[in-house]
């Protein structure tokens, strides 16, 4: 898995990772522990539309649950 780039959400000290595994993309959402809250996976998107994903959720403009796409 290669990190590509990390979001993080200020308030509550969580953070989005955007990842490339096994030639998709992935965000890894984390708690403020580092504890691994939940992945998302994103068969066939693009590294930009990932990364507004990510970049929306540090915003507070979606929450993980909103888009599944795996």
């Amino acid at each position: 898995m290669i990190r590509i780039s990390t979001y993080y959400r200020s308030k509550e000290k969580e953070t989005a990772t955007v990842c490339l595994s096994d030639e998709e993309y992935i965000i890894v959402y984390e708690s403020e522990l580092n504890e691994l809250t939940e992945i998302e996976t994103f068969h066939g998107m693009s590294l930009s539309f990932v990364e507004d994903v990510a970049e929306n959720w540090a915003l507070g403009l979606r929450a993980v649950s909103e888009i599944h796409l795996t």
